[in-house]
């Protein structure tokens, strides 16, 4: 996943940056600079806002798609077969498709 290897990244980045202000590398040393871990509460708060609307938007489309998962036409032979269930289904809707016993 390139989120965690990103977010991993920056967790670092900011580590080094509140170890180098707790020793005086950063300019004045505060005495309440804190520790690094002290961050994790709102890394995990960010995280979690992040995820939400991915997560939800998965929920959205199989509610609206009928319980079946999102298609996807990536080439254009999918979208070609995408089209044709559409037209079979009869209800111009390509996740509510007939079964081969209705077809004409």
């Amino acid at each position: 996943m390139r989120s965690g290897a990103a977010c991993a990244c920056a967790l670092a980045a900011l580590g080094f940056a509140l170890s180098s202000v707790a020793v005086g590398g950063g300019g004045a040393a505060r005495a309440d600079a804190g520790m690094w871990y002290e961050i994790l509460p709102g890394v995990a708060v960010m995280g979690l806002f992040l995820t939400i609307p991915g997560v939800s938007l998965i929920h959205i489309h199989r509610y609206l798609n009928g319980g079946k998962e999102k298609r996807v036409a990536r080439q254009p032979y999918q979208w070609l077969l995408m089209e044709r269930d559409r037209r079979l289904s009869g209800v111009n809707e390509y996740f509510r498709s007939k079964g081969l016993e209705n077809i004409d």
